[in-house]
Formats: C-alpha cells, structure tokens, sequence
C-alpha cells in the first residue's frame, strides 16, 4: 500500500468516525442529557469549551448536531493524530485502532463526549512524558481539564516512574480497582458527596 493510499484511506476512516458520532442513534446512554444541555446550558456548572463549542453550533446552525459535530472533529481528529505519530515505534496503525474502536470509542467518543476529547489530549501528550517535556505535557492536559474536569487525574501521571520494580505494584492497581468498586468502596462514589456543582456533574 502506498503513503498517499494509506493516508487517504486514513483520511476517510476518520470522516466516517466522525459521522457516526454526529448522527447515533438516540438511544445511546447520555444523548438526551446532551441534547436538552445544548438548549438549557445555563442550568449546568460544566467546562468552559462546553459553553463554547454550544455557542458555536448555536451559531452555526442552533442544532445539537452542529455540536456533536464540533465534539467528534476535535476528539476523532487528536486521536488519530496520536496513533499516526506513534506510526514509527508501532510499525502499524492498524493494532491500535482497532483496539480504540472495540471499546474505547464505543465508551467515549459514543457516549461521553466531553471526556472523550479530553482522553484524547491524554494520549496526544504521553508523548512528552518520554521526553521529559513536562511543560508541553502539563499544557495540553489543563486544556484537557478545559474539556473534563476528570483529566486532573492526568497531573500525578506524569510523576508515575516507569522503573521495573514499580511494575508489580501498578498491575496489582487492576484487581484492586476491581475489588473496590464491586465491594461498594469506589471512590467514586466518595466524590459524589463532594459539595461542589461541578464535581457532582462531572
């Protein structure tokens, strides 16, 4: 296969990535809360891009579509470039792709479209953890923040070390995270009783 194919047929899968966000169907978990948010923004403490993105597409076109348009673009769009960067070191783009879209997509980009951009930052940025870049990593993830307040979880990562004796302790963090959350001992379920509007949105 060609560069030029290869980039087309890139190209292409990511327009059609971005049309089935735009258009899925109504029934997908959260796509009413999106729409009646679209037409009642003010009775929400959201994330400043998602009042902006709003006026955009209430601008445009004053259609929720617009919005989920603009969301899929910017999410779709960092995403792909980040697996297209990482093209030298994987060899193929293929493996990371399909494992985006068997779950993650469906997950985020489907459904949780505010964190899905802010995901998609997340990965753009790991990037400059192997080059110890701290202050682009730092920048792309407040902007991250700007999307989904979850992604202040992205801070400490950058901290995490990558020696091998750490390795047993962050895959014990997998049973653990399990045994907590069907135990009832989330921490989610902590930060629900947390006074804030925007945490309990979140």
């Amino acid at each position: 296969m060609t560069v030029d194919l290869s980039k087309k047929i890139y190209f292409g899968l990511g327009i059609i990535l971005v049309l089935i966000i735009t258009f899925r169907p109504d029934y997908m978990p959260d796509y009413e809360g999106y729409v009646r948010g679209f037409y009642t923004t003010s009775n929400r403490e959201l994330e400043l891009t998602y009042y902006l993105i709003a006026s955009v597409a209430h601008f445009l076109g004053d259609s929720y579509f617009v919005f989920f348009f603009i969301y899929a673009v910017i999410a779709v769009y960092i995403v792909m470039l980040s697996i297209r960067k990482q093209e030298g070191v994987l060899k193929t783009v293929c493996l990371p792709i399909i494992v985006w879209l068997s779950y993650i997509f469906i997950y985020q980009e489907m459904i949780q479209i505010r964190q899905a951009v802010a995901s998609a930052l997340f990965l753009f940025s790991l990037q400059y953890i192997q080059t110890k870049d701290y202050k682009k990593y730092f920048l792309i993830n407040t902007l991250g923040v700007l999307f989904h307040y979850s992604a202040l979880i992205t801070f400490p990562i950058y901290f995490l070390s990558t020696t091998k004796q750490y390795k047993v302790f962050y895959i014990s963090l997998i049973p653990i995270s399990y045994l907590s959350y069907y135990s009832g001992m989330g921490i989610v379920n902590y930060i629900a009783y947390i006074d804030i509007d925007f945490v309990r949105n979140t």
